[in-house]
C-alpha cells in the first residue's frame, strides 16, 4: 500500500495545481463601473463586449489574462477604454511597467475607440493620485 501512496500523492498534487488558477488572472473581471472595476478595457470599437475590468493600477498586462469567456488576451488588445473613478485619472501605458506611449483618461470619461497610435497597444495602466487629471 505504501507504493500506492507513493504513486498517487504526487499524482494529487499535480491535479490540485491545475485547478487553481494562477493569481494574476483572477484580478480582470467581466463587469466595469463597480467599485471593484473601475478600470475597464474593450476589446472592441464602441464599448462592445468583451470586457475587461479591475481597480487600481496593473504594471503588466502579459500575464495571460484573457477576456471573459473568450480566447482574447487582454495584453495589447484594447480599442476602448472607460476610467470610473470619480476624482483620479488613468494613464494607459502601451509597454509595461508603465513605459511606452501613453494614453490618459480624465475621471468618468471613455474611449470608444482610441486611435490608430494606441489601438491595441496598451500593455499598463497607472491610476493617478486623488484629484488627478490629464
Amino acid at each position: 500500500m505504501s507504493i500506492l501512496k507513493r504513486f498517487l500523492a504526487p499524482i494529487a498534487v499535480a491535479g490540485m495545481l491545475l485547478t487553481i488558477p494562477l493569481s494574476g488572472t483572477l484580478a480582470w473581471s467581466s463587469s466595469c463601473g463597480g467599485s471593484s472595476t473601475r478600470v475597464c478595457i474593450f476589446a472592441d470599437d464602441g464599448f462592445v463586449d468583451p470586457k475587461a475590468g479591475i481597480s487600481g493600477s496593473v504594471s503588466n498586462y502579459n500575464d495571460g489574462s484573457k477576456y471573459y469567456n473568450t480566447n482574447i488576451l487582454i495584453n495589447d488588445s484594447a480599442n476602448g477604454g472607460q476610467n470610473w473613478y470619480s476624482n483620479q485619472a488613468v494613464v494607459f501605458h502601451n509597454d509595461a511597467g508603465n513605459t511606452g506611449g501613453a494614453f490618459c483618461m480624465n475621471p468618468l470619461v471613455g474611449y470608444s475607440t482610441i486611435g490608430w497610435f494606441n489601438n491595441d497597444r496598451w500593455s499598463s495602466h497607472l491610476v493617478g493620485a486623488s484629484g488627478s487629471r490629464c
